[in-house]
């Protein structure tokens, strides 16, 4: 394994450890889940449109579907993890 993929794997892991904790300790609901995705897509936004430019897009409906779906399956995973940890600890 290379250490930029190393790297890549010890930010993620960190980021999302951090998400969970922020998601505990904060009992914002969905308000704080919607400031998240907030966030997490402007800080991705400079990324896409970098990969945009690069590699292009197929807009196709088909891909737009899935778009569309990976951010609904996202956010209702948020909004579970969010409620998950407003009942109980979940470790």
């Amino acid at each position: 394994m290379s250490l930029a993929t190393f790297l890549l794997v010890l930010l993620s892991s960190f980021l999302h450890a951090s998400w969970n904790y922020l998601a505990k300790r904060i009992s914002g609901g969905i308000p704080f889940v919607w400031l998240i995705a907030v966030v997490m897509s402007l800080l991705l936004l400079p990324f896409s449109v970098w990969w945009l430019v690069e590699y292009g897009f197929d807009f196709s409906v088909v891909n737009l579907g899935a778009l569309l779906l990976a951010s609904i399956l996202h956010l209702v995973y948020f909004v579970a993890l969010q409620k998950g940890y407003e009942a109980a600890d979940l470790s």
